[in-house]
């Protein structure tokens, strides 16, 4: 993901349901299919040089993407 080269690091909040994963391990999950776009709930984008964590609603993921991608 382009996020992650310009960040310190990304995560994907998504909504899944419970018969969607296959094992709930200690910190991780393993899902049994793709996560669809209808799921992301929200991202979260570490910044390793500002020390900070930026928050992106669903609507916002797409424009943020683009805007790192260009860059």
């Amino acid at each position: 993901m382009i996020a992650a080269r310009a960040s310190g690091g990304f995560v994907i909040a998504v909504e899944l349901a419970e018969k969607e994963v296959s094992q709930n391990n200690e910190e991780t999950i393993e899902i049994l299919h793709e996560i669809i776009w209808d799921s992301v709930e929200a991202l979260f984008v570490y910044d390793s040089v500002e020390d900070e964590l930026t928050w992106y609603a669903t609507q916002e993921v797409g424009d943020y993407l683009q805007s790192v991608g260009n860059k």
